[in-house]
Parts: C-alpha cells; sequence; structure tokens
C-alpha cells in the first residue's frame, strides 16, 4: 500500500496533512475526523471561490465579523423595508415573515460570534415577531379554505360562518399584537 500524504493547496503552496490515506483507508482513524479531514480539504481546494464575482471575492477576503455585522444590517434593511408594508395585504405581510426568518437564521449562524448574552434579547424579539407573522398566515390560510368548504359544502355553511367569525377576531387581535411585538423588535439593537 502506497503511504503517500494527503495534501492541500492553499494560494499555490502546497500543506501537508497530518495522516495518511492508507490510515483513513485502513479505519484506524475516526469517522468524524475523517469527515472534518474531506471537509477541510474540499475548502481548501475546492474551486468553490474560482467561480465568484470580484464583490465576492472581497466578501471572502474580510473579516468575519465585519461581514456578519453588514449581512446582519442588511437583513435588518431588508425587513425593515417588507414592514413597511405589513398592512397592505396577506402577500406583504408573507414577505416581512420570511425576511425576518432569514434574519433569524443569520443572527443564530452568527451568534457565536457575538455571543449568546448580547444577541440573545434580539433574537427573542425577532423570534416573537416571525411567530406571530406565522400565525397571522396560518389564520389567512385557515380563512381562504373555509371559505371554499363553505363554497362547497352549503349544508355546513352555518357552521363554516361561525368559524370564519372566530377567525376573524383573531386576525384582528393579531394584528394589534403584531404591531406591539414589531415596536419592540425595532427597540432593539443589533448585536455587538
Amino acid at each position: 500500500a502506497s503511504c503517500r500524504r494527503l495534501t492541500c493547496s492553499m494560494s499555490g503552496s502546497k500543506w501537508s496533512t497530518w495522516t495518511t490515506a492508507p490510515t483513513i483507508a485502513a479505519g484506524r482513524w475516526s469517522e468524524p475526523r475523517k469527515q472534518l479531514l474531506c471537509n477541510s480539504r474540499w475548502l481548501l481546494t475546492a474551486g468553490w471561490r474560482d467561480g465568484l464575482d470580484e464583490a465576492g471575492q472581497e466578501a471572502l477576503s474580510q473579516a468575519l465579523f465585519r461581514y456578519a455585522r453588514q449581512m446582519l444590517r442588511r437583513d435588518e434593511k431588508r425587513l425593515n423595508k417588507r414592514g413597511a408594508h405589513l398592512e397592505e395585504n396577506d402577500r406583504a405581510r408573507h414577505r416581512t415573515r420570511i425576511a425576518a426568518k432569514k434574519m433569524r437564521y443569520d443572527i443564530e449562524f452568527f451568534q457565536a460570534l457575538y455571543g449568546e448574552k448580547s444577541s440573545r434579547p434580539y433574537l427573542k424579539a425577532l423570534s416573537r415577531l416571525q411567530d406571530q407573522l406565522g400565525l397571522q398566515n396560518d389564520l389567512v390560510v385557515a380563512d381562504a379554505l373555509l371559505q371554499q368548504l363553505q363554497q362547497k359544502q352549503v349544508r355546513l355553511a352555518p357552521s363554516v360562518a361561525y368559524a370564519r367569525g372566530f377567525l376573524a377576531g383573531q386576525v384582528k387581535d393579531g394584528h394589534e399584537r403584531m404591531h406591539r411585538l414589531w415596536k419592540k423588535w425595532k427597540a432593539q439593537a443589533l448585536p455587538q
């Protein structure tokens, strides 16, 4: 068996890994270590960077903290823009929910960078807003389904009308709660 060393290329120079291919092939290396080595090798040697435009290359050369900050500011700007149209229609509210979800994912991803204590209040306010926006969306979908049922099953019309009236009340209460949660989220500062 060849005892050839695995190598990784980074910026044109060769870096030897500290294990050999036969060691991995013989199973004398734990599975997580194999995965880590494969992932590291892919990150260092794969041409995933080659297809990036100049802006993408610039983003990779930034410090992680600066990049994360820019990303979160962009997310916050997008959420504010979407939130300005909350009252227009159901689609606008749904788009606001999607923007909140994307922002929450980004904050959770960078949470280790900012620390849990720093990011917790912002994340809590954002999660509550996202949950309420999701509930509002669910109520709209439920009402649309009940409306279809009411048209197809005339004999159920009184019961369906009652249920739709109940949902309408929930939607009204939800709008008020959504506005309170929006204000709470707006009062929070991005994690530092």
